[in-house]
């Protein structure tokens, strides 16, 4: 059996969404047959901060770090102990349902794992995101004959013109280039001739039923209202609010703790949930009676689950705002999502058509099971 390593933003990572991918992505080369494992890459942390410092400035980076100090006296004083919860939720989620490499590698020991695997994938999230992106990233470091290819990788921002040949140069030798939004598709063809494959986040790829394998029993008893809110804006808190007073539920708030934004999340809901693990997340979603949302995750699994929910624009990360409009203008659902919270006041009563889209939704996968089974002929 042909073995593949898989390059993503999995290692350390506390995030739902970002494990959630790995594992579907993952899952699915184990289902057409492959043996795949997330290889786990460190990158170094001071070359991170001198690239952000430099494209930001000294200003960008001094407000960062007061909120950083202001996020950690709020977890030490509030959270400690749902903290540790979730922690521990997410490892143990992962020593259950996710192989990796164990050992982990750095740029300068990341082509020992070229006498691991037969082939590389990169993606999906984030991966190619301009600020953090690298050569180990773009597979720069696997030789030509070897096979290398992108699986829904996302960008999130327009590409800067001093990074333009780092990408274009790496996107030339892979074996098939896939993005998963339509931003990151103009953005790549702007700079190669490459033929660039838009492509459904891995998670799209695995049915309700397949998911359930994973998810938690139920969380909160009767029906609810599932808030998962990054932003944190008070006019979205104002307008969930009356929305559920209008409906009679209960508000159920996701505070992502260790976040700078947590803060003005702490008096919202009328249940704030913290210790929310990959498991959790997935059993949250699946019982609630409506979703809010501005996270991309959120949006998909409410979709998966086929839910009622809205999405909110982040004022204060629009690259946020792009992946969910793409992935709802692939479903032809736009209108879910809402540029201003006020907007919920004339949408609430609307519902989605999901046999519509769950048709859209098996048109988009078998394309890209099929980019997918075109990349891995060549493994055999």
């Amino acid at each position: 059996m042909k073995k593949i390593g898989i390059i993503s933003l999995y290692y350390h990572s506390e995030n739902c969404g970002g494990v959630l991918q790995a594992l579907a992505l993952e899952r699915v080369l184990r289902d057409k047959g492959f043996d795949a494992e997330q290889i786990l890459y460190r990158r170094s942390r001071n070359t991170s901060r001198r690239l952000k410092l430099k494209k930001n400035g000294l200003g960008w980076f001094l407000r960062r770090m007061w909120e950083r100090v202001q996020t950690e006296l709020c977890d030490r004083l509030f959270c400690r102990k749902e903290l540790r919860m979730r922690r521990r939720a997410f490892s143990g989620f992962k020593e259950k349902f996710i192989r990796d490499s164990r050992s982990v590698y750095t740029e300068d020991t990341i082509r020992d794992t070229l006498s691991c695997y037969d082939a590389f994938v990169c993606g999906s999230d984030q991966v190619w995101l301009p600020g953090s992106v690298d050569q180990v990233r773009l597979l720069g470091f696997v030789p030509k004959g070897t096979l290398k290819f992108s699986y829904s990788a996302s960008i999130a921002a327009e590409i800067p013109r001093e990074k333009e040949a780092l990408y274009r140069e790496a996107i030339e030798t892979l074996r098939g280039v896939s993005v998963r939004e339509s931003g990151a598709r103009d953005a790549l063809r702007r700079i190669t001739h490459r033929e660039i494959q838009l492509t459904l986040d891995p998670t799209l790829l695995l049915s309700a039923q397949a998911w359930q394998e994973y998810a938690a029993g139920r969380l909160v008893p009767g029906r609810y209202i599932l808030c998962y809110l990054l932003g944190n804006d008070r006019r979205v808190h104002r307008a969930v609010r009356e929305f559920a007073r209008k409906k009679g539920l209960p508000i159920v708030c996701v505070i992502c703790a260790g976040k700078e934004h947590e803060l003005s999340a702490l008096g919202f809901g009328d249940k704030r949930m913290i210790a929310v693990g990959p498991a959790e997340f997935l059993a949250l979603i699946r019982d609630a009676a409506y979703v809010f949302a501005d996270s991309f995750h959120a949006v998909a699994f409410s979709v998966i689950f086929r839910k009622e929910f809205w999405a909110f624009h982040r004022k204060t990360y629009t690259a946020a705002d792009d992946r969910i409009r793409s992935l709802l203008g692939l479903l032809h659902i736009e209108g879910r999502c809402l540029e201003e919270p006020e907007a919920l006041r004339e949408e609430s009563d609307g519902t989605i058509a999901y046999e519509a889209v769950n048709e859209r939704l098996r048109e988009w996968t078998g394309l890209s099971h099929r980019y997918l089974d075109a990349c891995l002929k060549e493994a055999g």
